[in-house]
């Protein structure tokens, strides 16, 4: 994908779901430190849909770089397309 080979990353932050009672609490931005303190050091990877506001913006703040162009996933019909999210350490 995007010569970028995944089998050299151990680790992927992977779904996040907040209830909507929950949501505007940085609860998915504090999970997601939580992880990344956890792994320091490591190549770490995400994918998520580029519609996907409040995940883009918390991978940007941890510093994930985006790889490639975004690709329609062949599992998710009629959804927006998906964008590979790299940070080389943790």
């Amino acid at each position: 994908m995007c010569g970028i080979d995944l089998t050299d990353f151990q680790y992927e932050i992977g779904y996040k779901y907040i209830r909507p009672l929950c949501r505007g609490q940085k609860l998915g931005y504090q999970l997601s430190e939580a992880a990344l303190r956890s792994i320091k050091g490591e190549k770490v990877y995400t994918i998520t849909a580029t519609d996907n506001i409040p995940v883009l913006k918390s991978m940007n703040m941890f510093g994930f770089l985006p790889q490639g162009p975004p690709y329609r996933s062949s599992l998710l019909v009629n959804r927006p397309p998906m964008q590979l999210f790299v940070k080389m350490e943790a």
